[in-house]
């Protein structure tokens, strides 16, 4: 599944200014509660899982991504939030470098099997340079929106050729 399909302006955080990646992780949950994503009774349980996951193993990726991400009963679809940080933060990312984009995901527990595969698309789609440079220049949710539809645009015309 395309990430831009998941994502709506609403659910876009350019310029997030979070000191850790607990309260980055709070600041794209309240994001979920307040753009009607997510119940607000369940806003806790949903951190919770989240913050749960990250003890496993972090959930971060090589040149400042991470994909913090939970399967919750709180949701019947899969629900995303962009979090684009200019400045970076600790995320104890494999390499070393501070996380610039976060892409917070919750699956229903009905979708565990199908989630693999949207995980992997948006860790491949994020792996490429031009689409992380795109996002760190967006200036507006609008003009990351547009970003990841172009870059996904490009990638389903590759994969063709």
């Amino acid at each position: 599944m395309p990430l831009a399909s998941l994502l709506a302006e609403s659910r876009i955080l350019v310029n997030l200014r979070a000191q850790n990646k607990a309260e980055a992780i709070r600041m794209m949950v309240d994001r979920l509660v307040s753009s009607g994503r997510l119940e607000a009774e369940t806003r806790d349980v949903v951190i919770d899982a989240l913050e749960a996951r990250e003890k496993v193993s972090s959930t971060a990726l090589d040149y400042g991504i991470a994909i913090p991400h939970a399967t919750v009963e709180a949701v019947t679809a899969i629900e995303a939030v962009l979090g684009v940080l200019p400045a970076g933060i600790p995320f104890d990312a494999p390499d070393g470098q501070p996380v610039k984009l976060i892409i917070l995901l919750l699956i229903p527990r009905s979708a565990v099997r199908r989630y693999s595969s949207t995980l992997a698309g948006i860790a491949r789609l994020l792996s490429k340079e031009e689409t992380r440079e795109a996002l760190l220049r967006a200036e507006t949710p609008e003009k990351a929106l547009e970003a990841l539809r172009t870059r996904e645009h490009l990638d389903a015309k590759e994969e063709i050729q």
